[in-house]
């Protein structure tokens, strides 16, 4: 399979959603896809991928003729992180909202905070990710999936290790909260995926 976007000089461009693209590829029990090198680190956390990166439209012809010497791209490893720079131990106090969140945490469920200006919510809210379980390698692609196709990757460090945390204004529009628009994109809900939305 060839991923890429052509240029004007024949060199190939880097694309969006290159990661859900390669995953579906390789369920049907096909490995070798030919892209851009911009997008060969993102393509590599597939396992089962044969990423082949090229920079012409004439390496994509030469690879396709069997004639391209390219060395495929290194899969690279899942990675684990626990670090979320907030931690749940700074809510000092406020025995009953840590409880309420914990609850809900666990058990994924949505919650209600009510209170004044500078009770806490906020804060308490960034802390959330911090006490869910980490994510397992298919989550972290899924979620890395759904950054690929809204072009919030990475380009160095493509896979999403940790659970989102998005913060919506209270004047968000209908596309930018649910996706959509004239070139359609993921809305905040698809992008808080497996973490926290805040509203």
């Amino acid at each position: 399979m060839f991923i890429g976007e052509l240029g004007l000089n024949g060199e190939l461009r880097p694309v969006r959603g290159v990661l859900p693209m390669v995953i579906n590829w390789c369920k049907g029990g096909r490995q070798m896809v030919v892209l851009p090198r911009e997008n060969a680190m993102e393509a590599s956390y597939v396992k089962d991928a044969k990423i082949i990166p090229a920079s012409t439209l004439n390496e994509v012809i030469e690879c396709i003729k069997g004639d391209f010497t390219e060395v495929p791209f290194e899969n690279a490893k899942p990675l684990q992180s626990t670090e979320y720079g907030m931690d749940f131990a700074d809510i000092h106090g406020q025995l009953s909202l840590k409880r309420a969140i914990m609850v809900a945490a666990a058990s994924m469920h949505n919650m209600l905070m009510i209170g004044p200006p500078g009770a806490g919510k906020t804060m308490a809210a960034e802390r959330i990710p911090a006490i869910l379980p980490p994510m397992t390698y298919e989550q972290q692609l899924e979620l890395s999936g759904i950054y690929s196709v809204a072009g919030m990757v990475d380009r160095e460090h493509p896979l999403i290790i940790k659970r989102p945390f998005r913060s919506v204004h209270h004047t968000v529009t209908r596309a930018a909260l649910i996706g959509g628009g004239v070139i359609p994109n993921p809305g905040e809900i698809s992008l808080a995926h497996g973490g926290v939305l805040f509203l």
